[in-house]
């Protein structure tokens, strides 16, 4: 219900709003990092002075508030009740929390970054390929190379999978079909 530069208080913090904007409701002001609801939790990034980033999950109507990871971990990957996670205390496995339990769960002995779940495969930066591009079947426990390049970021959309090269010379945005197959660069 304000206006002009003078209106804005702070830039940081976690915020709930209707559909139109109204009925604004704080669940924090410190800031926040990456952020996924699961069922009727939130599950958030939260930055907090002499403590760092635990992976904190609070209710939405904010009742209920507790810490679930001490580490700074992603909730990004987050489907049917489980957020899969690249560990970020003493090595950076493959785990998978139980949203409703709270129990995180060993899943591969790997050092994996940004893991992202689709159809029952993980897909990854492998730490030990310079972060190159790959696959972890999840049924089958069989890994995949995909890329031999370096890359800064993906992301899986249906069949294919779009990625940000690392070369600095000659940085590129290209896509790949999920089994490795059919590069191209798009840009």
């Amino acid at each position: 219900d304000g206006s002009g530069l003078g209106y804005v208080r702070s830039a940081t913090g976690m915020y709930y709003c209707d559909h139109k904007g109204k009925n604004t409701f704080c669940y924090t002001k410190d800031p926040v990092g990456i952020l996924a609801l699961s069922g009727n939790h939130i599950f958030y990034q939260h930055y907090q002075e002499k403590v760092g980033v635990p992976l904190i999950k609070v209710s939405l109507d904010k009742k209920d508030s507790i810490s679930v990871i001490p580490d700074m971990v992603s909730p990004a990957s987050v489907v049917n009740g489980t957020i899969y996670y690249a560990g970020n205390g003493d090595d950076h496995y493959l785990y998978a929390l139980n949203t409703v339990t709270g129990a995180s769960t060993l899943i591969w002995e790997h050092p994996v970054w940004n893991p992202v779940y689709h159809n029952g495969t993980i897909f990854f930066m492998d730490l030990e390929s310079n972060y190159a591009l790959h696959s972890y079947d999840l049924a089958t426990g069989e890994e995949l190379a995909l890329t031999k390049e370096r890359i800064d970021f993906f992301n899986v959309y249906g069949t294919m999978i779009y990625y940000q090269t690392a070369d600095t010379s000659s940085p590129a945005l290209k896509r790949i079909y999920i089994d490795g197959t059919g590069e191209e660069t798009v840009m």
